[in-house]
């Protein structure tokens, strides 16, 4: 009877702990998803895409491109 007790209770108190550790995180996303962080994020991707796209137009015309076969 013990044991089942015993394991009852640290079930109870795992459950806790996650049902607080979720609550707490999905509280942290939750705040970081603001119109702002997300126009950052996409203007950051957009400026990686131009950098790559420049560094490919400029490495493109000195290198003949590669042979497939």
């Amino acid at each position: 009877m013990m044991k089942r007790l015993f394991w009852f209770v640290l079930g109870m108190c795992a459950g806790a702990y996650a049902v607080l550790w979720g609550k707490r995180k999905a509280a942290e996303v939750a705040e970081s998803i603001t119109p702002q962080a997300i126009i950052g994020v996409l203007l950051d991707a957009a400026k990686s895409l131009v950098r790559r796209l420049i560094a490919l137009y400029n490495g493109a015309s000195d290198d003949p491109p590669p042979s497939v076969l």
